[in-house]
């Protein structure tokens, strides 16, 4: 086929079609560090790929970045503006990625509906191969309206990506699709986006916490399925044994009224233990954040894959996670994290005396925690295995 050749390892290589990623979200909403990353794992595994994204999303290292979804994010115009916007720049890109003489399309869905729908309808009509990362296996599963014509919908892409073996399982099991099509491939490190590098001291003389505390962060959007009301009823309970425990809780609410984690906080008599930024965290904040922390906690009830873990454990940082199926593929526990039993409090007070009960210990989790974040979720690899997907697709007849 003319679209290949080998390299001197015989591995494929994709050569003469440019592979158009159409990602909409980027910088609007954090995407634009996992799409840096993919481009640049592309580019070493030999992969010509162009990002079509939203005007929020900055250059990066040469890389071909199209900005067509401009304003589709402002929310100061209508929904049916929006809509129109969104639909334009899909157009746009489809178009443009024609014109580049692009064979196949990689879409990122983190819900299902009708943009979704739309999409690939719009690659299938315009003779793309399509190939889709699902993201947010959640939006599947609890979806009832997902049959009939929107079962057809997502029946339309030639191949899927998903972040982990739990990921494929329950996104099979939701969705009827031929588990040939479902692939693996891992969500790479935060390696190549740390940002400024701040002493612990510093970082916490600027956000106003003790030098001598013992901190537990909870990062990023603030969701009812998130269990930050976890963490704090179980802070309460280590608060009399740990006397220097301090939580820093940064992140925006989602769908939810932070007034009820005010409440559990004073009901708990946990007020002179917790620094609250309760707002969207820009980029270039998050290394301060990360910094002030001895330990990153994430009491999920429910997830598949979490930016926030590989962001912790790129910056050497240990966590407590949940024992869901996708922490325990990354979380070796007492290794390079701390494991705890899915929304139980006592367990969560538990982890958090292990992780604390030795210096040397939480030290060492996060050594290894960098560790396998650099060793096993590094880009190149992730370029690797995409571009495989990308050759299977172009190559099959």
């Amino acid at each position: 086929m003319n679209d290949e050749k080998k390299s001197s390892q015989g591995e494929f290589i994709l050569v003469e079609s440019p592979v158009a990623i159409i990602e909409p979200v980027g910088g609007h909403g954090g995407m634009d560090h996992y799409d840096f990353g993919l481009l640049s794992g592309l580019r070493n595994a030999g992969v010509d790929a162009a990002l079509y994204t939203c005007e929020q999303t900055v250059d990066y290292e040469g890389h071909r970045i199209i900005r067509y979804f401009d304003k589709v994010y402002d929310k100061s115009l209508s929904k049916f503006m929006r809509l129109m916007l969104f639909a334009k720049g899909l157009i746009y890109s489809l178009a443009d990625a024609h014109a580049a003489k692009s064979k196949l399309v990689h879409y990122h869905f983190f819900g299902v509906g009708g943009l979704e729908a739309m999409m690939l309808m719009a690659a299938r009509i315009a003779g793309f191969r399509i190939l889709v990362t699902v993201h947010d296996i959640e939006s599947f599963s609890v979806r009832t309206k997902l049959s009939g014509a929107m079962r057809i919908f997502y029946k339309i892409a030639d191949a899927y990506i998903v972040h982990n073996e739990s990921s494929k399982r329950e996104f099979l099991s939701t969705t009827s699709i031929d588990e040939r099509k479902v692939n693996i491939v891992p969500h790479g490190n935060y390696l190549h986006v740390l940002g400024d590098r701040w002493e612990q001291s510093d970082a916490r003389a600027e956000l106003k916490i003790p030098q001598d505390k013992k901190v537990v962060l909870f990062f990023g959007q603030i969701k009812d399925v998130k269990g930050l009301d976890l963490l704090l009823e179980a802070a309460a309970r280590v608060n009399a044994e740990l006397s220097d425990l301090f939580l820093l809780i940064a992140g925006r609410p989602w769908k939810t009224d932070f007034s009820r984690y005010h409440s559990i906080i004073r009901e708990q008599g946990i007020e002179e233990i917790c620094r609250l930024e309760i707002r969207y965290i820009p980029d270039e904040e998050i290394p301060l954040f990360f910094a002030a922390a001895d330990m990153v906690c994430l009491p999920y009830r429910k997830i598949y894959q979490s930016g926030v873990l590989l962001q912790a454990m790129s910056r050497g940082k240990p966590v407590i996670a949940s024992d869901l199926p996708g922490m325990v593929e990354m979380i070796d526990d007492g290794k390079n994290g701390f494991l705890f039993k899915t929304e139980d409090v006592e367990s969560l007070a538990e982890a958090i005396r292990r992780a604390f009960g030795s210096d040397q210990i939480l030290s060492q989790c996060g050594e290894a925690a960098l560790e396998k974040a650099r060793d096993q979720y590094g880009w190149d690899a992730v370029g690797i295995l995409t571009r495989n997907v990308y050759t299977q697709l172009l190559t099959r007849s």
